[in-house]
């Protein structure tokens, strides 16, 4: 997503005036007289699934990551309604390029693999079992290496598609010719 639209810092969303310029996000704006807790409605979706938030960097379930976002923005029993779920659906159709889903993909794997190897017991252990521990376990900082590159190739691609003639940006949800 273009950061004209918004910004994540220190794990808040900033939400510049080009955000209400997609209507669904403008349709949860204008939903609600309380700005506080509009903010907090694109803020889900934001945190849910942007690459760069914290919420997606660091927790991997993505069940998980949807139960504490919603915990930390909305009293309980918050259940996102239509408007909600049409933003979020515009919001991961813009935003996730070949490169973002690879990203993602990446990511849940490093998790699943994290999670492997965060269970095993050494009661469950045979020598099979240590052989592939430390196999995978050798193989992580080429991993993470990976995981690094692929991050700043979004990052590079998230600017890149935002310029146009003149240095100008265009917003995510402005196809250029060249995706259409």
């Amino acid at each position: 997503m273009n950061s004209k639209l918004f910004d994540i810092q220190a794990g808040k969303v900033t939400i510049h005036a080009d955000m209400l310029g997609v209507p669904s996000f403008k349709a949860i704006w204008n939903s609600t007289e309380d700005k506080d807790y509009a903010t907090n409605l694109i803020s889900y979706i934001v945190l849910k699934h942007h690459y760069s938030s914290p919420y997606v960097e660091n927790i991997g379930d993505e069940k998980y990551r949807d139960e504490k976002l919603k915990k930390e923005l909305f009293p309980e029993g918050w259940v996102a309604s239509e408007e909600v779920l049409y933003a979020e659906s515009t919001f991961l159709e813009f935003s996730n390029t070949l490169l973002v889903q690879l990203l993602d993909s990446c990511r849940h794997s490093v998790y699943i693999i994290s999670t492997y190897l965060r269970d095993m017991t050494v009661s469950s252990m045979d020598m099979r079992t240590v052989k592939e521990a430390m196999a995978a376990m050798s193989s992580l900082d080429k991993v993470v290496r990976s995981l690094d590159s692929l991050t700043k190739q979004v990052r590079r691609e998230d600017v890149e598609t935002s310029r146009v003639q003149g240095g100008s940006e265009i917003g995510h949800f402005e196809i250029p010719k060249s995706r259409q």
